[in-house]
C-alpha cells in the first residue's frame, strides 16, 4: 500500500514532534543555554513588567530598569503575548518554538512546489530541513533565528508567487517578511539581495523597479532599528546582546573555517546520512542547470561566503548563524532526489532519509539530558530550585552567581540585579563593591565551591539558608 503524497508533510512534522515528546516539558538546557535564557528572560520581562516592544529588558540589570538594546524583539514579544493568553511556564516556549518550526517547514515545502519540484521531491526538501540536526535541535529550543529564517523564506515564497501572479499583495507581503526577518536578525536581509538579483536576471519576472523601491525603505527601517538599539545599550550600560560584526582573530580564522567545513556543515547542518545527496545534488545542478541558474547560484554563494567571513568570529561556537545554509543544502538534496526518482533509485533515497532520523537523534538528543557545567544541579531538581526561589523571593536587588553567561542564574532563580562573576575582585572598588556599600543589593545566592573569598559571609548580611552548593544571605534589615 503506497503512502498518499498529501500525508507526507504532516508525517514529517509528526515525526519530529514524537521524537521530541519527552523533551517538551523540560526547562531550558543544552547547547547555547545562555542564548535561550537571554531570549526567555526578555520575553518574561515583557510579560511581567511592560509590553512596550521598544523597551526590551534583561535580568542582569544591576541597579537599573533593565532596558537595553538588542535585535528587534519580535520573537520575545510574541512569546510574551502567548504567556498572556496561556500563562507562563518554564516549558511553554518549546510548544511556541515548534509552531514556528512547523510553519517554516510548510513554507519550505511550498517553495519546492513553486520551483516545480512536485509533491514528492518537495516533501524530501521539507524532510531535509526538518531533520537537519541543527534545525531539529532548535525545533523546540528558544532561538529567534528560526523565526527570522521562517520569515526570510516566506519572503521567497511570496516572491515566487509574485513572479507568476504579478499581484501587488504578494509584493507587499514579501516586503513585510523581509522587514521582520531583518529586524529580528540583521543578516536575514541578505534574502532581499537574493530576490532582487533573481528578479533582475530573470527576463520573465515582473519589472524590478517596484520591488527595489519597496525594499529601500525596508532596509532603512531595519538600519534605523539597529542604530536605536546601539544607542539604547548605552543608556543603562547593559551589553548583553552583541550588535556588531565579529570577524574573529586573524590567528584563529583558518582553524574556524576548517572546523566549519569539516565538522559543522556536514555533521550539524546537513547530517551524514544526507551528505551524499548534497554532493549528488550539486553534481546534478552543475551538469543539468542553465547558465543563468549557475550564475544565480554563484551570486548566492558569494553573498553567503562574504557573510561567513565577516562573522567568522561567531562561527566558532554559534552554528545557528549558519541556518540559511541548511536551506541551500536542502535544495541540493531536492535536485538529487528528483534525479534518483528519475533513474529508479527512489528506494535508496528513502533508505538514506530513514537513516537520517536515528543519526540525528544520536547526535542531538543527549543535549537535553547531559549535565552542563554552567547549569548547577540544584536548578534541575524541582524541590531544590523551589526552595532557592522561595528564599530569594523574586528580588530585583539580588547578587547571584558566579555566572559567566550573565543570564542563566537570573532566569532560573527568578531574580534580577548583579552577577557575582569575578567576585574575587570584590575587595577592589568594583561595581559590586559599590552596590553593596550603597545598599543596592538585598539578597545574595552564591555557589560556595566557587566563592572561597566570601566563606566568612558579608558585612550587614545574615546567612539564611544553605542548599546544596548554594549559600543564601539576606540583608539584616529585611
Amino acid at each position: 500500500m503506497k503512502l498518499k503524497a498529501q500525508y507526507i508533510l504532516p508525517l514529517i512534522l509528526l515525526s519530529v514532534l514524537i521524537s521530541h515528546w519527552t523533551h517538551l516539558d523540560l526547562s531550558p538546557r543544552g547547547t547555547h543555554l545562555w542564548r535561550q535564557c537571554n531570549s526567555l528572560a526578555v520575553a518574561q520581562n515583557f510579560y511581567e513588567e511592560s509590553m512596550d516592544i521598544t523597551q526590551p529588558r534583561v535580568d542582569h540589570r544591576k541597579n537599573s530598569n533593565g532596558v537595553t538594546g538588542m535585535n528587534f524583539p519580535g520573537y520575545e514579544f510574541l512569546l510574551a503575548s502567548s504567556y498572556k493568553i496561556f500563562g507562563f511556564s518554564s516549558w511553554h516556549h518549546r510548544i511556541f518554538q515548534f509552531l514556528i518550526f512547523s510553519v517554516l517547514i510548510i513554507i519550505v515545502y511550498g517553495i519546492g512546489i513553486q520551483l516545480g519540484f512536485g509533491i514528492h521531491v518537495s516533501s524530501v526538501l521539507a524532510f531535509a530541513m526538518a531533520w537537519s540536526p541543527e534545525l531539529y535541535y532548535y525545533a523546540i529550543t528558544a532561538l529567534p533565528d528560526v523565526m527570522a529564517l521562517m520569515l526570510a523564506l516566506a519572503s521567497v515564497l511570496f516572491y515566487l508567487n509574485w513572479k507568476k501572479s504579478f499581484k501587488m499583495l504578494h509584493l507587499a507581503f514579501l516586503a513585510l517578511c523581509i522587514l521582520l526577518a531583518g529586524l529580528i536578525k540583521l543578516q536575514y536581509f541578505m534574502f532581499a539581495i537574493f530576490i532582487v538579483a533573481d528578479n533582475i536576471l530573470d527576463r520573465k519576472s515582473p519589472p524590478a523597479l517596484p520591488l527595489i523601491l519597496l525594499l529601500i525603505p525596508v532596509g532603512g527601517a531595519i538600519l534605523n532599528w539597529y542604530i536605536y538599539a546601539i544607542e539604547l545599550r548605552s543608556v543603562n550600560h547593559l551589553y548583553d546582546f552583541g550588535l556588531f560584526v565579529n570577524s574573529g582573530e586573524s590567528g584563529d580564522k583558518f582553524k574556524i573555517l576548517t572546523s566549519n567545513l569539516l565538522s559543522t556543515i556536514p555533521e550539524l547542518l546537513i547530517g551524514y546520512a544526507l551528505l551524499p545527496l548534497v554532493l549528488l545534488g550539486l553534481i546534478v545542478f552543475i551538469y543539468k542547470s542553465s547558465l543563468g541558474s549557475k550564475f544565480k547560484a554563484l551570486l548566492v554563494l558569494s553573498v553567503l561566503v562574504t557573510f561567513h567571513i565577516l562573522e567568522l568570529g561567531q562561527m566558532r561556537h554559534h552554528s545557528y548563524y549558519m541556518l540559511p545554509y541548511i536551506f541551500i543544502s536542502a535544495l541540493a538534496i531536492a535536485f538529487a532526489a528528483r534525479y534518483m526518482i528519475k533513474v529508479k533509485l527512489g528506494w535508496l533515497l528513502v533508505l538514506l532519509c530513514l537513516a537520517q532520523i536515528p543519526l540525528t537523534k544520536l547526535r542531538i538528543d543527549h543535549r537535553f539530558n547531559e549535565v552542563q557545567s554552567e547549569l548547577p544541579p540544584e536548578f534541575l531538581n524541582e524541590s531544590d530550585l523551589a526552595q532557592l526561589k522561595a528564599e530569594l523571593d523574586g528580588s530585583e536587588h539580588a547578587l547571584v552567581g558566579p555566572d559567566p553567561s550573565g543570564c542563566i542564574y537570573f532566569y532560573y532563580l527568578g531574580v534580577k540585579g548583579y552577577n557575582a562573576f569575578g567576585l574575587e575582585q570584590v575587595s577592589q572598588e568594583t561595581g559590586i563593591q559599590k552596590a553593596l556599600a550603597k545598599g543596592y543589593i538585598e539578597v545574595i545566592a552564591l555557589r560556595k565551591s566557587q566563592n572561597h573569598t566570601f566563606s566568612e559571609g558579608f558585612e550587614g548580611f545574615n546567612k539564611t539558608a544553605e542548599l546544596g552548593d548554594f549559600v543564601v544571605y539576606k540583608k539584616q534589615s529585611l
